[in-house]
């Protein structure tokens, strides 16, 4: 994430690596708010705290952590979209 976003009940943090659906990443990259560029994940990542998280979608409290160490807010420009 480029930026402070809050996404369906969700808050999310810039530097923090977010996968979203196909169609709303691509939208949130287009809209200036995520980066979804190899280099800028591969940055985000080797941040200290760096995790990825999947975007719940509506309704969910918490995203599910994918991979990562320690807490924290993550760390990541981008968000990762699904392939």
């Amino acid at each position: 994430m480029l930026v402070d976003a809050f996404i369906d009940g969700q808050k999310y943090k810039p530097n923090q690596v977010v996968e979203f659906e196909d169609g709303q990443a691509k939208a949130l990259v287009k809209g200036g708010q995520a980066d979804d560029s190899k280099e800028a994940v591969v940055y985000a990542m080797s941040l200290p705290g760096a995790e990825l998280v999947t975007h719940a979608g509506p309704g969910v409290d918490e995203p599910a952590k994918l991979a990562g160490e320690g807490g924290g807010t993550g760390a990541g420009a981008p968000q990762v979209p699904q392939a």
